[in-house]
């Protein structure tokens, strides 16, 4: 009732808008500029904030010379966008003590309307307001009391009307002749929540339905982070977040300031900091900034009121007008002249420096004159290509026709050029080729330009200055202060008395190790540090290049002892932007993380992407920002689900307010491309993952954090690491306990010695999980803690007698199948069952968490290999999901028609859509073959986008995948033009116009192949050794079906000569260890041979980097390493190489054969017939390409 009275009160009352110069004469009842005589105020209230839209006129002294203050000592400080105006003289000492003589007879006469100012004023007010002169036309909201109260004016040559006028906003419109309209929301937000939030859906709808550039600026009285508040109490983050997602909703910008970063100063209470928040903004669609891409806000130096005033300036002030810098454009090699425009003009025999300077010039005046501008061009291609359309619809010519086609073979090339331009600019990774998002790539580079500019500087007083010359000279005095020495130079000679020298004795006092006595005494002075555990090491300090790690007593006298140790104390909240987090883990300790994603995948780049396009900014934002955090900490459910939603909506442009359809659900999409998905990861099971590396780095490392970590809560590590937890335990440890089970059961144990490996609970027999599962014992009377190098015999090989006693013949058998533990071979080795050669890797923990399969499904593999744009493969795989909004769809759920919209005859279901129509299939065939006419149109859905990808046919020299899924896009595009515009009509000649856009993407995407097949390197052949080096080949393989392993390498001379080759079979093992040891024993074969200079080749580059990494300190190493080391430790010079697989066919033939032959280690004299077409290939030099397997 309240708001209903208030609006029939301002409905009787008259609106004072649209003042002209004519009004001024009727002095008594212009409410505008009235002086309030019983204040003797000239015009002026104090404590009001001005914000002007216009460009600023410009003084020499800056801003402070445009600020205005009245006769009480009250100051005005304005904010101004527009274009610059003439500079109103100065004024003579008759007119300023004339002025200066003006009490009550300033109403005599209306103000100066001549007087030059800005042309727009913009003025928010908490009490009854009033502006000085100047301005011809205004729009006023009144004030309620002491709250509230917008004003605007503006010069009467500005064509503005007001297009709604709130009590907490004004909504005004702008149009100029030489631009297009545009408009700007003027905002005073009430500060109290429940009247604030009433404004946002109305400036919302504006901003969703106005299609015209807008701006919108003013004091919201909120904040969009937990960053824009300083000191005061805890920001409310929801309120945060629902404030960012209007923002995200009404697709706006958010300009960044220069200047002052919060704009309102708060009180200081008791046991708080002083508060200052960010609640002044100015914010913009996307479409005005790419309209004034020179615009700018300044934030500047707030006299009286508690806010800094805002300038806007539209128009950018070029006082000293600078040569641009060169710089490469992209594009550039684009054009088909460049290449041989480069090549000509680059002089190899000139100095460096000279030849670039003068190909710089060149390259501007071939820039100018030969490549052109890129807009004026597409701009010029348009309107012809228009014209010859409009004709063409009048009577058909062919010349036109073909001149038509020609001129859109140019036009594409533009855009290329465009696309690459703006790409380069933009300095964005997000988005592959072929996606053309050429919006998107100019509105974030116009972002980025202005948000890299200084606009403003605060020099070393503190004072904030925009003028040139002096945020010139503030730079250079910084570095020359900070590159200055004001020290004299160090000569060598007198280095050592600076540096002075450190004897070795004196530098061991210094590193070793701390001793019980020293620790004794150190706990009994002032610092103590802290044990980890009760047997565990003793820390004090860790010191790293740059940061220093101190450990102490939780006791009020070690703080103390540790403040001392500095003078001034930090709050510890992060560390290499890791959270240090005390206490419960909650979802607000995690709230940076999802103000950085909400930052990243804002509304406005939503609707400047296609799909395709925001399937890759989603992975790209989810791959770059959570992740990082995964790996330290776990990270609660509610901020994962958070963090899914925001992407969900991202990736389907829902919003809160506007649910769009998810056409596929979240779990495919976070399925990997090969099997459905688009490679969206599930951040849970991501997480998981990266507890699972860190299980593995306990299990397989010995490094400083693990026996930190298992000393303080006590794990074992006999015979291998295993963890227990208890309730005072921290989080991430008890969360790592608990997906212990889970992680071991996917490690696989390769025999070194035995003494690591639990011969009845690990995993150590190919097939079997564990001995306890496969084999139970009643009675009880196993040694479940038996290792198994407790079932070898004195003579090294498995004790068949004690093995018979407890496992039956079938298991025994598959005993014997592995090669026995051995001292020499050193410690047990753990290996990922899922990794690729037993590595570990996030992606194949991800994949074993989720379920996830090695193999490829047929269809989904051949949708993502096929060469075509990103964006009819998005096409495809919603219709490959039968996902496509149809409307056969939507009236399951809806009321609406479900009948197609070109036969309205049939059902519209997806591949009704794009195959079966009569419209679209007169298109299809068009297209295809009679013969193949009954199977094109009788297919599955999967099965018929299977069967045209992967067909070889061509048409008019295009390749049919080309064809077809040019078909399928523009089909569809023609189809959703037809919902959106009843009167669309099917275009007449559609295959034409398919077959034109095919060839247009053929040709771009058989450039961009030739070139990457051009940088792809040639196999090679085996090469002989040169003088007295001998070569040894060797290889290992693994049968994908049985898992028996072997290894085989042979030995040649420099002429090619055949000396000696093996084979061994190897038993159950993997493709790591079959490659070690093919090298162990053709190193010990040629040992025994007597040869000393000796090249090792491999295919395998995990057995190379292994053997030459082998000087590190590993607990987790390979089998046979020891042997291997021992053997190059010998005096004799052995080269280690990694060749292809086609270089080393003989050693692949020899190690698959080894599977089959169960006699253990051969050798051989010469040459076996099996393998002689292989080492007559490598005699010859002819290369031979194996495909594996």
């Amino acid at each position: 009732m309240e708001d209903q009275e208030i609006e029939e009160k301002e409905q009787s009352e008259p609106n004072p808008v649209t003042y002209n110069q004519d009004k001024w004469k009727n002095k008594k009842k212009n409410p505008v500029f009235e002086v309030q005589e019983e204040k003797g105020i000239d015009g002026e209230d104090p404590l009001v904030d001005h914000m002007e839209i216009g460009t600023p006129i410009k003084n020499k002294g800056g801003h402070e010379e445009r600020r205005k203050e009245d006769e009480g000592g009250e100051q005005i400080v304005e904010m101004a966008i527009g274009t610059p105006l003439k500079q109103p003289g100065k004024a003579t000492p008759e007119q300023s003590k004339e002025e200066g003589s003006k009490t009550n007879n300033t109403k005599e006469k209306p103000p100066d309307i001549n007087k030059k100012k800005s042309p727009m004023k913009l003025v928010k007010s908490s009490n009854k307001n009033s502006i000085k002169g100047g301005f011809q036309c205004h729009e006023i909201n009144e004030a309620r009391g002491y709250s509230g109260g917008i004003w605007a004016a503006w010069n009467q040559e500005i064509d503005a009307k007001c297009a709604k006028s709130h009590e907490q906003f004004i909504h005004l419109e702008f149009a100029n002749p030489n631009q297009p309209i545009w408009s700007i929301i003027a905002v005073y937000a009430s500060p109290q929540q429940q009247i604030r939030d009433n404004v946002w859906p109305e400036i919302e709808n504006i901003c969703t339905n106005y299609s015209s550039p807008i701006l919108v600026a003013g004091d919201f009285n909120e904040i969009a982070a937990i960053s824009e508040q300083k000191g005061g109490s805890q920001p409310n983050v929801q309120r945060c977040n629902l404030f960012k997602d209007w923002m995200d909703r009404c697709n706006l910008i958010d300009i960044f300031p220069a200047g002052p970063f919060y704009t309102w100063e708060g009180p200081k209470r008791p046991n708080q900091e002083k508060l200052f928040k960010r609640l002044d903004r100015v914010l913009c669609s996307p479409s005005w900034r790419t309209m004034f891409q020179d615009a700018t806000v300044k934030n500047i130096v707030k006299i009286h009121s508690d806010h800094h005033p805002m300038l806007v300036e539209i128009d950018e002030e070029r006082e000293h007008d600078g040569e641009r810098p060169f710089r490469f454009e992209a594009c550039w090699m684009q054009h088909d002249d460049f290449k041989q425009f480069l090549k000509d003009n680059w002089n190899i025999n000139a100095e460096l420096k000279c030849m670039l300077n003068d190909l710089t010039e060149k390259l501007k005046k071939w820039n100018k004159e030969t490549f052109g501008d890129i807009k004026r061009r597409k701009n010029t291609l348009l309107k012809r290509m228009k014209g010859i359309q409009c004709a063409q619809e009048r009577r058909y010519n062919p010349f036109l026709n073909k001149l038509g086609k020609k001129l859109a073979v140019e036009l594409e090339k533009v855009l290329n050029q465009e696309e690459a331009l703006w790409f380069q600019k933009a300095r964005c990774q997000w988005i592959k080729d072929g996606d053309r998002n050429t919006r998107y790539y100019h509105t974030k580079a116009i972002n980025r330009r202005k948000r890299n500019k200084i606009i403003m500087l605060r020099n070393n007083e503190g004072a904030w200055t925009e003028n040139l010359e002096e945020i010139k000279a503030i730079i250079v005095n910084f570095f020359k202060e900070l590159f200055s020495d004001d020290t004299q130079t160090i000569s060598e000679t007198d280095f050592n008395y600076r540096w002075p020298y450190i004897r070795k004795e004196e530098w061991e006092s210094i590193s070793h190790a701390f001793t019980k006595d020293e620790i004794v005494a150190a706990d009994n002075k002032r610092w103590k540090g802290i044990r980890m555990g009760k047997d565990g090491m003793h820390l004090t300090h860790l010191m790293f290049a740059d940061d220093l790690l101190l450990f102490g007593e939780a006791t009020t006298e070690q703080a103390n002892c540790v403040i001392n140790c500095f003078k001034q104390a930090q709050e510890v909240g992060k560390y290499l932007g890791a959270n240090l987090i005390h206490g419960r883990h909650t979802k607000m300790k995690y709230s940076h993380i999802i103000e950085k994603i909400k930052s990243r995948l804002a509304g406005w780049k939503a609707n400047c992407l296609s799909l395709a396009g925001r399937a890759t900014l989603t992975k790209s934002v989810l791959s770059t920002i959570p992740y990082y955090f995964m790996q330290h900490s776990s990270i609660p459910k509610g901020v994962t689900n958070e963090i899914e939603k925001l992407n969900r909506n991202f990736l389907w442009g829902s919003t809160n307010e506007k649910r769009k359809q998810h056409q596929v659900s979240w779990p495919k999409v976070c399925l990997p491309r090969k099997i459905g998905g688009l490679g969206i990861r599930s951040l849970e099971a991501m997480n998981k993952a990266f507890h699972h590396k860190l299980l593995w780095q306990l299990l397989c490392n010995n490094n400083l954090w693990v026996t930190v970590v298992s000393h303080k809560y006590k794990a074992s590590h006999e015979p291998h690491f295993s963890p227990n937890y208890k309730d005072s335990d921290s989080r991430l440890w008890k969360n790592l306990c608990k997906l212990w089970p889970s992680f071991y059961s996917n490690v696989r144990w390769d025999l070194g010695n035995g003494n690591r490996v639990l011969f009845w609970k690990d995993h150590w027999i190919p097939e079997i999980t564990n001995l306890n599962q496969e084999n139970m014992d009643p009675s009880g009377r196993r040694n479940t803690e038996a290792t198994v190098k407790d079932f070898i015999n004195n003579q090294g090989q498995w004790d068949i007698e004690k093995l018979s006693e407890i496992l039956p013949t079938s298991l025994i058998t598959k005993v014997v199948e592995i090669i026995p533990p051995n001292p020499n071979l050193g410690p047990d080795h753990a290996y990922w069952d899922d990794g690729k050669e037993g590595n570990f890797s996030i992606s194949s923990a991800y994949n074993k968490i989720m379920g996830i399969g090695e193999e490829p499904e047929l269809h989904w593999s051949t949708l993502w290999k096929s060469n075509m744009q990103e964006r009819n493969k998005m096409l495809i795989w919603r219709f490959m999901h039968d996902r496509l909004p149809t409307k056969s769809k939507l009236a399951s759920w809806s009321s609406i028609n479900p009948m197609c919209l070109w036969c309205q005859s049939a059902r519209e279901s997806n591949s009704h859509a794009l195959r079966d129509c009569p419209r679209i299939s007169q298109v299809w065939k068009a297209f295809i073959n009679p013969r193949d006419r009954a199977l094109f149109f009788n297919l599955p859905a999967k099965e018929w986008i299977t069967w045209n990808l992967r067909k070889k046919e061509s048409f008019c020299s295009v390749p049919w995948p080309f064809i077809f899924s040019t078909v399928c896009g523009m089909c569809w595009h023609w189809r959703n033009l037809k919902q959106k515009d009843q009167e669309f009509e099917f275009p007449n000649g559609a295959h034409r116009a398919i077959l034109n856009q095919a060839k247009i993407h053929a040709q771009a995407m058989f450039t961009y192949e030739a070139t990457s097949r051009s940088h792809k390197k040639l196999n090679e052949s085996w090469t002989r050794p040169q003088g007295e080096w001998v070569k040894l080949n060797v290889d290992g393989a693994v049968c994908r079906i049985t898992d028996d392993a072997g290894c085989g390498g042979l030995l040649r001379n420099s002429k090619g000569d055949w000396i000696k080759g093996f084979t061994c079979n190897l038993g159950k093992t993997t493709i790591i260890c079959a490659e070690l040891w093919g090298i162990y024993l053709g190193l010990k074969m040629v040992w025994n041979l007597g040869h000393r200079k000796v090249i090792v080749e491999s295919d395998s580059s995990n057995a190379i980097d292994e053997i030459r990494s082998s000087h590190k300190e590993v607990s987790n190493q390979l089998p046979m390493m020891g042997n291997i080391m021992n053997l190059l430790n010998q005096n004799w010079d052995v080269r280690l190489q990694h060749i292809s697989r086609s270089s080393n066919n003989c050693a692949d033939v020899l190690a698959k054969k080894s599977i089959s032959i169960r006699n253990g280690f051969c050798t051989y004299d010469s040459p076996p017939c099996y393998l002689l077409p292989a080492f007559q290939v490598d005699m010859t030099g002819h290369i031979h390409l194996d495909p594996g397997g």
